[in-house]
């Protein structure tokens, strides 16, 4: 279900990832490069090569979280699994 789960810093620095799929770890510079850089945070997701990518922004923390499934994959449960994500990581590392 989920390929991809990480946590960045908000200057790009990767902190923590877990893959449980093949992915291109490029996929994360062209989110950062297209969506975050040009203050497109509003936006839901990013989808690319049929990978759908979805973060939350902790700007207190100066961290990002992001998930990424492939678009075949049921993507309704996917904001779920991304907060519970956060929750986890905030409460559990403060």
């Amino acid at each position: 279900m989920i390929d991809f789960f990480c946590i960045f810093s908000t200057g790009g620095l990767i902190l923590w990832f877990k893959q449980f799929a093949t992915f291109n770890i490029d996929l994360i510079n062209l989110l950062i490069r297209n969506i975050l850089m040009d203050e497109r945070r509003n936006q839901d997701y990013y989808t690319v090569d049929g990978i759908v990518m979805r973060w939350k922004v902790l700007n207190d923390k100066g961290l990002i979280f992001t998930v990424n499934i492939y678009l075949i994959t049921v993507i309704g449960c996917l904001s779920t699994i991304l907060w519970r994500g956060v929750c986890r990581c905030v409460v559990g590392y403060g």
